[in-house]
């Protein structure tokens, strides 16, 4: 994201992630985009010290991360 731009970017990484969930079914390896787009939307809620979203997302991605055993994702 660009300095500042964060509502823009939330924009952009929300519409990632509905993509992403509705697809993650249908195409392996999605889930791993999909932990990737939570840590996103979480690293920019917490720029705007937005703590409750930032927390709420980063459980999402630990949680993708665990069902689908990606290691990357695990490690926060």
């Amino acid at each position: 994201f660009m300095i500042g731009e964060y509502a823009v970017s939330i924009e952009y990484l929300l519409q990632a992630e509905a993509i992403f969930e509705k697809i993650r079914k249908k195409i392996p390896g999605i889930a791993a985009w999909l932990a990737h787009t939570y840590t996103n939307i979480a690293n920019t809620y917490q720029v705007q010290k937005l703590w409750d979203k930032a927390i709420e997302y980063h459980q999402k991605s630990k949680q993708t991360s665990q069902l689908i055993n990606y290691q990357y994702g695990i490690v926060m």
